[in-house]
This record gives C-alpha cells, structure tokens and sequence, in this order.
C-alpha cells in the first residue's frame, strides 16, 4: 500500500498545525486512512525538497505534500526561502513524476501581538491544508486515468 507523505515543519507550528490537521481531515473525509498518511517532521522549510526527494526515491509513496508558513521575522529573507522551496518542489515533482504539492506560504507579514491577525491565519491555514489535499487527490485521479 502506498502512502501519502506530509512533509511539516517545527517552525511557525501555531499556524502549520492546523494546516496539517486540515489537510489530515480531508484525506480522511476523501477514503484516505490513517495507516495512508505518514508525517514526517522536519526543522524547516528549506529541508521540505531534499526530504521530499528521498522519500520518493522509496517507491513507498502515491503522493507527498509539504506544508510550511515562512514569514518576515524582521529579516528580508522569507520571500526567497519560500519561493526556492516551492521551485524545488515543483521541479521534483516533474523530474520524479510523482505529485509532490506544496502548503509552502507566506503572508506578507503577520503581528503576532494582534489576536485577530492569528485567528486570521490560523484559520486560513487550515483552509490551505483542506485545499491542498483536495488537490492532491484531484491530481491522483487525473494522473491515474493517463497510466
């Protein structure tokens, strides 16, 4: 039986959790079980690709989905690190053919100190997880009529 990988972060949890949930949920809700869904935790965003690769390189997978919030902490850099993860990502999932989908956001900023702005993301978070797994499963089933 192959699995779907969930590729998260340590980082930014208060947002990817719920991403990760929400996405869990509606793989659930779409005849994906429990013992389909492997996560697997890594450090950071940047560690999304790599990870993303070698478990494909297993054969174990049907689909892997990477899910990350990378926002500005004060320092211009999030905009690169998250657009570099999501280029790897789509470019491994040609290269591979396998879907490898990315969850891999960032808001132009957030003011953690402002409740409604992460009750805003949070919620949008999981909406994000919902849709990406809702992608994933569109694109399984597209991919398996072509085969």
């Amino acid at each position: 039986m192959k699995k779907i990988a969930i590729i998260t972060t340590k980082w930014n949890t208060d947002f990817v959790t719920p991403c990760v949930e929400g996405c869990v949920a509606r793989l659930k809700e779409k005849t994906i079980s429990d013992d389909e869904i492997e996560i697997i935790t890594v450090p950071g965003a940047v560690e999304i690709p790599l990870t993303a690769k070698m478990l494909a390189k297993t054969g174990n997978y049907k689909a892997i989905i990477g899910i990350a919030l990378v926002y500005g902490g004060g320092i211009y850099r999030h905009e690169f690190v998250a657009a570099s993860v999501v280029d790897q990502i789509i470019k491994l999932s040609s290269e591979l053919e396998l879907p490898i989908l990315s969850s891999v956001l960032t808001p132009v900023s957030i003011d953690m100190k402002k409740q409604n702005e992460v009750d805003f993301y949070t919620a949008h978070m999981r909406g994000k997880g919902e849709e990406v797994a809702d992608a994933c499963m569109e694109t399984l089933a597209v991919l398996a009529n072509i085969k």
